[in-house]
């Protein structure tokens, strides 16, 4: 399997703790750092001190329909790439393909949460860019280098730790 690097963030949302045992269990160490919420209030908190490249998300957690505004702002700002599961109805995961969700699961085994985040984390364009690369709106002066989209802040090549707050 290709996984990607260990410096990739991944929240897991979901209420469910054989559920997220089994993802944390199941998602490679190295693939990514991950974090779960077990609740809208906890999600929100992480989303705001941390930037995510993968927030997974159950559809059946209480108020989660909350959060979808706030998810979706995330993946047009930052790239936050986004995946919904544990939906079966067919129309539903259509209208969430449309309004701004990455990738839906009609299921919410375990096994298939897990690869469909290794799957988004091996997306192109996601994640940290390649040696070289210069994405659109990259700021540049004299030592200090802010990458926008991906949040991230460079002092003489050395990343600078932010939060989202202090970003």
């Amino acid at each position: 399997m290709n996984d990607a690097p260990a410096d990739r963030l991944v929240l897991l949302i979901d209420d469910h703790p054989e559920r997220t045992a089994g993802v944390c269990h199941l998602l490679p160490q190295k693939s990514a750092k991950l974090s779960v919420a077990i609740s809208v209030t906890e999600a929100l908190h992480l989303l705001m001190l941390y930037s995510f490249d993968v927030a997974a998300v159950c559809a059946t957690l209480e108020r989660v329909s909350f959060l979808f505004s706030f998810l979706f702002d995330l993946r047009r700002a930052k790239n936050t790439l986004l995946l919904l599961y544990s939906t079966p109805d067919p129309e539903d995961r259509a209208d969430c393909l449309s309004c701004g969700f990455d990738m839906c699961l009609a299921s919410d085994h375990p096994k298939e949460c897990a690869a469909a985040i290794a799957a988004l984390l091996r997306w192109p364009g996601s994640g940290p860019l390649q040696s070289g690369e210069r994405p659109p709106g990259r700021i540049i002066f004299k030592d200090l280098t802010i990458d926008p989209m991906r949040q991230l802040v460079t002092m003489r090549g050395e990343v600078v730790d932010l939060t989202t707050a202090e970003f």
